[in-house]
Protein backbone atom coordinates (compact mmCIF):
# COMPACT_ATOMS: atom_id res chain seq x y z
CA UNK A 1 0.00 0.00 0.00
CA UNK A 2 1.17 3.11 -1.05
CA UNK A 3 0.16 7.01 -0.22
CA UNK A 4 1.24 9.31 -2.77
CA UNK A 5 2.53 12.78 -1.04
CA UNK A 6 3.37 11.11 2.64
CA UNK A 7 5.44 8.17 1.70
CA UNK A 8 4.31 5.63 4.27
CA UNK A 9 4.14 1.75 3.31
CA UNK A 10 3.87 -1.16 5.01
CA UNK A 11 5.03 -4.35 3.71
CA UNK A 12 3.28 -7.49 3.52
CA UNK A 13 5.68 -9.17 5.92
CA UNK A 14 5.28 -6.71 8.67
CA UNK A 15 1.26 -7.07 8.24
CA UNK A 16 1.21 -11.02 8.53
CA UNK A 17 3.37 -10.39 11.59
CA UNK A 18 0.73 -8.30 13.52
CA UNK A 19 -2.33 -10.38 11.87
CA UNK A 20 -0.70 -13.61 13.51
CA UNK A 21 0.65 -11.92 16.50
CA UNK A 22 -3.24 -10.48 16.96
CA UNK A 23 -4.67 -13.84 16.27
CA UNK A 24 -2.12 -16.10 19.16
CA UNK A 25 -3.28 -13.19 21.72
CA UNK A 26 -7.16 -13.51 21.18
CA UNK A 27 -6.93 -17.15 21.12
CA UNK A 28 -4.90 -16.80 24.65
CA UNK A 29 -7.64 -14.44 26.23
CA UNK A 30 -10.32 -16.61 24.79
CA UNK A 31 -8.64 -19.85 26.65
CA UNK A 32 -7.91 -17.82 29.84
CA UNK A 33 -11.42 -16.80 29.84
CA UNK A 34 -12.92 -20.48 29.14
CA UNK A 35 -10.44 -21.87 31.73
CA UNK A 36 -11.16 -19.12 34.69
CA UNK A 37 -15.19 -19.67 33.93
CA UNK A 38 -14.65 -23.35 34.35
CA UNK A 39 -15.59 -24.37 30.92
CA UNK A 40 -12.86 -26.02 29.93
CA UNK A 41 -10.28 -27.62 32.06
CA UNK A 42 -12.81 -29.51 34.49
CA UNK A 43 -11.67 -32.20 37.27
CA UNK A 44 -12.26 -35.44 36.52
CA UNK A 45 -14.97 -38.03 38.23
CA UNK A 46 -12.22 -39.47 40.18
CA UNK A 47 -11.31 -35.87 41.60
CA UNK A 48 -14.51 -34.96 42.41
CA UNK A 49 -14.98 -38.33 44.26
CA UNK A 50 -11.77 -37.60 46.22
CA UNK A 51 -12.88 -34.33 47.27
CA UNK A 52 -16.50 -35.79 48.48
CA UNK A 53 -14.76 -38.51 50.51
CA UNK A 54 -12.56 -35.93 51.92
CA UNK A 55 -15.52 -33.74 52.58
CA UNK A 56 -17.15 -36.03 54.47
CA UNK A 57 -14.63 -37.51 55.97
CA UNK A 58 -13.62 -34.57 57.86
CA UNK A 59 -17.06 -33.64 58.74
CA UNK A 60 -17.37 -37.19 60.26
CA UNK A 61 -14.08 -35.67 62.06
CA UNK A 62 -15.64 -32.89 63.71
CA UNK A 63 -18.82 -34.52 64.67
CA UNK A 64 -16.75 -36.46 66.51
CA UNK A 65 -14.74 -33.98 67.89
CA UNK A 66 -17.40 -32.15 69.09
CA UNK A 67 -18.85 -35.40 70.66
CA UNK A 68 -15.96 -35.96 72.89
CA UNK A 69 -14.98 -32.38 73.55
CA UNK A 70 -16.18 -32.29 76.85
CA UNK A 71 -14.11 -34.88 78.42
CA UNK A 72 -10.83 -34.66 79.77
CA UNK A 73 -7.91 -35.77 77.51
CA UNK A 74 -6.24 -39.09 78.32
CA UNK A 75 -3.23 -39.36 80.21
CA UNK A 76 0.14 -40.11 78.62
CA UNK A 77 0.87 -43.46 77.94
CA UNK A 78 3.86 -44.41 80.29
CA UNK A 79 5.45 -47.88 80.04
CA UNK A 80 5.43 -50.05 82.69
CA UNK A 81 8.19 -52.28 81.29
CA UNK A 82 11.05 -51.55 83.86
CA UNK A 83 8.86 -51.28 86.86
CA UNK A 84 8.65 -54.11 89.44
CA UNK A 85 6.23 -57.35 87.48
CA UNK A 86 5.23 -58.96 90.67
CA UNK A 87 4.81 -59.03 94.71
CA UNK A 88 7.48 -61.65 94.57
CA UNK A 89 9.91 -59.15 92.83
CA UNK A 90 9.01 -56.94 95.47
CA UNK A 91 9.78 -59.16 98.44
CA UNK A 92 13.08 -60.10 96.74
CA UNK A 93 14.04 -56.31 97.26
CA UNK A 94 12.84 -56.29 100.64
CA UNK A 95 14.65 -59.16 101.67
CA UNK A 96 17.98 -58.09 99.97
CA UNK A 97 17.35 -55.10 102.30
CA UNK A 98 16.53 -57.06 105.49
CA UNK A 99 19.79 -58.79 104.98
CA UNK A 100 22.01 -55.54 104.47
CA UNK A 101 20.43 -54.35 107.70
CA UNK A 102 20.72 -56.95 109.61
CA UNK A 103 23.72 -59.04 108.28
CA UNK A 104 24.44 -61.60 110.95
CA UNK A 105 22.23 -65.13 111.35
CA UNK A 106 18.46 -65.10 111.20
CA UNK A 107 15.31 -66.81 110.42
CA UNK A 108 12.12 -64.69 109.01
CA UNK A 109 8.44 -65.01 107.14
CA UNK A 110 6.90 -62.49 104.72
CA UNK A 111 3.54 -62.21 105.93
CA UNK A 112 1.80 -62.40 102.56
CA UNK A 113 -1.80 -61.72 103.88
CA UNK A 114 -0.77 -57.96 104.92
CA UNK A 115 1.43 -57.01 102.29
CA UNK A 116 0.21 -55.54 98.82
CA UNK A 117 0.44 -53.65 95.81
CA UNK A 118 -0.91 -50.23 95.60
CA UNK A 119 -1.27 -49.30 92.25
CA UNK A 120 -2.24 -45.51 92.30
CA UNK A 121 0.89 -44.74 95.07
CA UNK A 122 3.45 -47.59 92.34
CA UNK A 123 4.42 -48.50 95.83
CA UNK A 124 4.50 -52.53 97.49
CA UNK A 125 3.92 -52.44 100.97
CA UNK A 126 5.99 -55.81 102.43
CA UNK A 127 5.54 -56.86 106.09
CA UNK A 128 8.08 -59.21 107.67
CA UNK A 129 8.69 -60.71 110.60
CA UNK A 130 12.20 -61.82 111.26
CA UNK A 131 13.74 -63.15 114.34
CA UNK A 132 17.95 -62.93 115.06
CA UNK A 133 19.72 -65.87 116.35
CA UNK A 134 21.69 -64.86 119.63
CA UNK A 135 25.14 -65.40 119.82
CA UNK A 136 27.40 -64.93 123.25
CA UNK A 137 27.45 -61.58 122.78
CA UNK A 138 24.39 -61.11 121.54
CA UNK A 139 20.63 -61.69 122.32
CA UNK A 140 18.29 -62.41 119.78
CA UNK A 141 15.39 -60.20 119.20
CA UNK A 142 12.31 -60.53 117.26
CA UNK A 143 11.12 -57.82 115.10
CA UNK A 144 8.34 -56.79 112.65
CA UNK A 145 9.28 -54.57 109.62
CA UNK A 146 7.59 -52.70 107.25
CA UNK A 147 9.45 -52.01 103.62
CA UNK A 148 7.79 -50.04 100.82
CA UNK A 149 9.38 -50.66 97.54
CA UNK A 150 8.68 -48.11 94.85
CA UNK A 151 7.74 -49.40 91.34
CA UNK A 152 9.20 -47.70 89.40
CA UNK A 153 12.71 -47.57 90.99
CA UNK A 154 12.69 -51.14 91.99
CA UNK A 155 14.23 -49.71 95.03
CA UNK A 156 13.27 -49.90 98.96
CA UNK A 157 11.28 -46.31 99.36
CA UNK A 158 10.90 -46.96 103.37
CA UNK A 159 12.51 -49.71 105.78
CA UNK A 160 10.96 -49.71 109.27
CA UNK A 161 11.93 -52.57 111.67
CA UNK A 162 10.14 -52.75 115.03
CA UNK A 163 10.67 -55.00 118.21
CA UNK A 164 7.81 -57.16 118.94
CA UNK A 165 7.04 -57.61 122.63
CA UNK A 166 7.15 -60.88 123.91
Amino acid sequence: MTVRGNSLSISRKKLLTVGAATVVVMNALIVGTLYFAGVIFQPSQEELEAQRLAEEEAKKEAEMAAKYAHLEPLPEFKSKAKYVSSMGEAVDICERKLNDTEPGRKSWAVNYIESRHLPHKELYLIFIDYETIGSVNKEPKMMKATCDVDEAKKEVAAWKATPVEH
